[in-house]
């Protein structure tokens, strides 16, 4: 690692952008192929590219900056910076659509204060680029770059994984970071073409699948929704999206004794299997308003049968609900 010097000649110390460019250097076995962004005297996010040769040819991008990258300071806890990975050809340059979508995610972990952990994931709702058919991302610990652990602090690496929408539908079903396990044994790592086909169309990758999606049910617990109101008449406003998610735990997760839960930035509701059905409602200074709904068996059904992704209006008889699913791009 080479020495940077500061002013009136003085030797400065090493940042945590010296020990993350080393630490890179190292696993890589050379400097990055590309450098997209400032490295000094900027707090915006750069991302680095790296072309590995094992366990096959591929190129690493790796962001720079979400971590601790201008300060000599040790920094408390483990930070993090994010990683991505695409096939490596003969001919041609790195593709550039990764570069845009881990500054995506970057710029959203600044601004929203949500970490990025292993076992998250992330739907786009859109191609990660023109022609693609991956349309989100799983998160895990990056199975090559190791935790780096420097003067400045501790830093390890999130892989985002990228996933068809089918693939990431059968994920939440089960459970995210298994599924990428699985995942990585048909596509090493992960990799694999912006346009290639969904694993599920393989009957080898598709039944085992299946029996442990069967198995086990859903890992998801809860999710989160910018838009998400109740009321103590039993009403609930939700997106089309969440409406997704809640038909897949009345599947996934109530039918297997396990509560589910939406958390919306007003309101939140949590369902919880029961033996017979009810809606309860509060509203708190900490907590706000609420509702827990106790789900039994024909309350299950009865949501399978009547609640669509479809923005409408959808009454249940079995309990006093009503749901009101909105498209918020409308």
């Amino acid at each position: 690692m080479g020495i940077r010097w500061g002013f009136l000649g003085r030797a400065a110390k090493p940042t945590g952008g010296d020990y993350l460019l080393a630490h890179l250097e190292s696993v890589a076995g050379q400097p990055p192929v590309e450098v997209h962004g400032e490295l000094t005297f900027t707090d915006e996010i750069a991302v680095l590219v790296y072309r590995l040769e094992e366990p096959l040819p591929h190129y690493l991008f790796v962001t720079y900056g979400l971590s601790g990258t201008r300060s000599s300071a040790p920094v408390a806890g483990t930070q993090g910076e994010l990683t991505l990975r695409t096939p490596a050809v003969a001919e041609g340059a790195p593709d550039r659509w990764p570069v845009d979508r881990l500054r995506r995610l970057a710029r959203y972990r600044r601004a929203s204060g949500n970490p990025i952990e292993p076992g998250h994931y992330m739907d786009l709702r859109a191609p990660v680029c023109e022609g693609s058919s991956l349309t989100g991302f799983i998160f895990v610990a990056d199975p090559i770059v190791p935790l780096l652990s420097a003067p400045t602090g501790r830093v390890r690496f999130i892989d985002a994984v990228p996933v068809t929408e089918d693939e990431l539908d059968a994920a939440l079903r089960w459970d995210p970071l298994k599924f990428a396990g699985l995942l990585g044994e048909r596509l090493p790592l992960g990799i694999g073409p912006h346009d290639r086909a969904s694993s599920l169309i393989d009957a080898t990758f598709a039944h085992p699948l299946t029996s442990l999606t069967k198995r086990d049910g859903s890992s998801i617990a809860a999710v989160s929704s910018s838009y998400f109101t109740v009321d103590a008449s039993g009403r609930i406003d939700l997106t089309t999206h969440t409406a997704v998610h809640l038909l897949r735990a009345m599947t996934w997760r109530l039918a297997y004794e396990r509560p589910f839960a939406v958390v919306g930035d007003d309101a939140w509701a949590r369902f919880v299997p029961a033996h017979s059905p009810g809606v309860a409602y509060g509203d708190d200074p900490d907590s706000g308003p609420h509702l827990t709904v106790s789900v039994d068996r024909t309350l299950r059904h009865e949501f399978l049968a009547v609640l669509d992704t479809a923005p409408g209006s959808y009454r249940l008889t079995t309990a006093p609900l009503t749901l009101h699913v909105i498209d918020p791009a409308r």
